[in-house]
């Protein structure tokens, strides 16, 4: 409600201003969509950088985790289902 408010306080005051974004306003958000772009697709790369570098600490450290996880009733070999865990918030590893 307060940006159509504000949106007619610049109409009344200034029109031509209040005209020219509303112009403007699609032209840019098609000149910025390339970058959106290149930005999703450079998280890709360092999300995939980030992993092939972790990997071998998630490997090398997995092997004190697998007893405690086996303990509580969780198959390590296999990921744990978003839907269980959301139905079941207890079945999250807790952090000590």
């Amino acid at each position: 409600m307060l940006r159509v408010i504000l949106w007619l306080i610049l109409f009344v005051l200034c029109w031509p201003l209040a005209i020219l974004a509303l112009v403007l306003y699609p032209i840019v958000w098609l000149v910025l969509l390339p970058f959106r772009l290149v930005r999703i697709a450079v998280e890709g790369v360092f999300a995939l950088i980030k992993a092939i570098v972790l990997l071998s600490a998630r490997v090398l450290g997995a092997g004190k985790y697998l007893p405690r996880l086996r303990q509580q009733g969780m198959n390590p070999t296999l990921p744990e289902s978003p839907i269980r865990v959301l139905q079941d918030p207890g079945r999250l590893p807790q952090r000590r």
